[in-house]
């Protein structure tokens, strides 16, 4: 593994206006606890989003929906990032996805789907393999 400078950074935020934020939270947690240094945006535009991955300078843009709204921001996200010379970052997505619509996401440039009840720590391993 390459020994990094400073901690990993993580950008956690929700895009649009869902408002359930018990699982950002707990993963926020977790992720500290893990030795992660976390950004929790809140809720973001894409704009937004886009915007404070790049000025933060995050090596994960973690992003959480409630519902099927995935579908909509993903694409944008992805297209924004790419846009700002920032195609390269790596997404996450967690919260209530469809089991079958993994793949889609995945194919839109997403590295990992993570489901409901997915223990902070296996996210956290997850992170650290990722940014070697």
């Amino acid at each position: 593994m390459v020994k990094m400078d400073r901690p990993i950074r993580v950008l956690l935020t929700k895009p649009g206006i869902d408002t359930h934020w018990r699982g950002v939270a707990v993963l926020s947690m977790g992720l500290r606890d893990n030795g992660l240094e976390v950004i929790n945006a809140g809720n973001q535009s894409v704009e937004e989003i886009v915007r404070t991955a790049v000025q933060e300078d995050v090596d994960i843009l973690g992003l959480s929906f409630q519902c099927e709204s995935y579908r909509m921001f993903v694409p944008a996200i992805m297209e924004g990032l790419k846009e700002n010379e920032a195609e390269d970052m790596k997404v996450i997505v967690g919260g209530h996805i469809l089991p079958n619509h993994d793949d889609s996401l995945i194919e839109a440039g997403v590295k990992r789907v993570f489901h409901l009840h997915t223990a902070p720590d296996e996210v956290a391993e997850y992170i650290k393999e990722i940014v070697k």
